[in-house]
């Protein structure tokens, strides 16, 4: 486990601290874990619109382009060939899914490694809220930004309701570098692009909560030995007798 102080959007201590569960923010480096979330997340993301028409979709004519003997020419089937100028195209992309599939204890385990790697760096910050303080303004919100975290941010602490939009992300939204979004949406590929990761206590703790919650619900796994009251704090140590004995990671 380790302890961060909580700053406001503009660099200065609250003298609040949180505590961050060794066994989300503490996993050994699996480069290979996360390549394989990466990827999965690649492949999701990709539409696979792209279409082409073959020698029976295209448009033309069906007639016999010349008789086929005595001209001593090759013999010519259909004008909608691939060869023939207006033809189909061969052998061309069609509509299809990109997806691949990936269990969920693996990228569940990817995040923890992305989290553990960007903790270890020391570019995973704590600022108090979004929205309060908070101006929306681009410019205000890039000063402090440089000072707070330095350019390539990533910030985690929008509601999820999508109607409500905080300062932070009102004023982020003409900078390229700086993706203020909700804790849901936190992800191994987001958090590797950038450099720095600032989260609010309410999704630090959230994201705590979702991380704790059985894979399969109704089922308990070697995972989720550790049960954990919806309405106690995710931050604070368990028991003794009620300390998780960790995630076995898959192997390499």
């Amino acid at each position: 486990d380790k302890t961060l102080p909580v700053f406001t959007i503009d660099g200065t201590p609250t003298g609040e601290t949180l505590i961050l569960p060794g066994r989300h923010f503490d996993q050994p480096l699996r480069v290979d874990l996360v390549h394989r979330v990466v990827h999965w997340q690649r492949n999701k993301a990709r539409k696979g619109r792209k279409k082409t028409k073959t020698r029976g979709e295209v448009s033309g004519t069906t007639r016999k382009a010349r008789p086929q003997k005595g001209g001593g020419r090759a013999r010519v089937g259909s004008l909608r060939a691939p060869q023939m100028r207006g033809g189909g195209v061969a052998h061309g992309p069609v509509v299809r899914s990109y997806e691949t599939a990936l269990n969920k204890r693996v990228r569940r385990a990817g995040l923890k490694v992305a989290l553990s790697a960007k903790l270890a760096e020391g570019r995973v910050m704590l600022v108090r809220s979004t929205h309060d303080g908070v101006e929306p303004k681009t410019k205000w919100l890039d000063e402090r930004l440089d000072k707070l975290l330095g350019n390539q941010s990533l910030a985690a602490g929008e509601r999820s309701h999508s109607t409500w939009i905080s300062n932070a992300k009102r004023a982020s939204r003409n900078m390229p570098y700086v993706h203020v979004m909700h804790q849901r949406g936190l992800n191994v590929y987001d958090i590797l692009r950038y450099r720095s990761l600032a989260m609010t206590p309410d999704a630090l703790r959230e994201l705590v909560r979702r991380l704790d919650a059985p894979l399969k619900p109704g089922r308990m796994t070697r995972e989720d030995r550790l049960v954990v009251d919806e309405d106690a704090d995710p931050l604070a140590p368990p028991a003794p007798e009620a300390r998780d004995p960790g995630v076995e990671l898959p192997a390499a």
